[in-house]
């Protein structure tokens, strides 16, 4: 989960085995929480390339800056 700028406070990154899983989680989780007034789900159709790491990344930025 990353806190993030922009229309969105927040972005979670999750994968899950089957739609019924992801929809689970939406509804009975993310609604259900007081804080939440909407989310915006996309789904990956293709995976082209998965070795970009967001945590190597800001690593990299906060060595940068010492």
């Amino acid at each position: 989960m990353y806190d993030i700028t922009g229309t969105y406070d927040a972005l979670l990154l999750a994968k899950f085995k089957t739609r019924a899983e992801l929809s689970n989680m939406i509804k009975e989780e993310i609604h259900d929480s007081p804080y939440v007034e909407r989310t915006n789900t996309h789904i990956v159709l293709n995976i082209i390339k998965e070795e970009f790491s967001f945590k190597k990344l800001i690593e990299q930025e906060r060595r940068k800056l010492q």
